[in-house]
């Protein structure tokens, strides 16, 4: 997923999508140790689960997500659902031209 899925950035998200083949969406949330102590990256984690459980009408079918909050400050649940609807639309809808096509400098 990380070498071949396709990639797009704002201030609160790194999201990284694939086709799956299927006709739902799927989601996990990855972080390392710079995120904070292990408390801190639960809770993370439980916050972009919650986020997609929240938004997934909302979010193309079909695709795997990956999200990666940005390190250094917590974002609240309001601005992960923001930046994954909009992230994943953008991401769904850019051609492909190769596997790391849609890819934010």
């Amino acid at each position: 997923m990380f070498a071949s899925g396709r990639r797009k950035s704002d201030r609160v998200l790194t999201l990284l999508g694939l086709p799956n083949g299927l006709p739902h969406a799927r989601a996990m949330a990855a972080m390392s140790r710079r995120h904070g102590s292990a408390v801190t990256r639960n809770r993370l984690k439980r916050l972009c689960r919650e986020a997609f459980r929240l938004s997934q009408s909302h979010v193309p079918g079909g695709w795997d997500w990956v999200l990666i909050p940005h390190a250094g400050k917590m974002p609240t649940l309001t601005q992960l659902r923001e930046s994954l609807v909009k992230l994943a639309s953008l991401l769904a809808t850019s051609p492909s031209s190769g596997p790391a096509a849609g890819e934010s400098p």
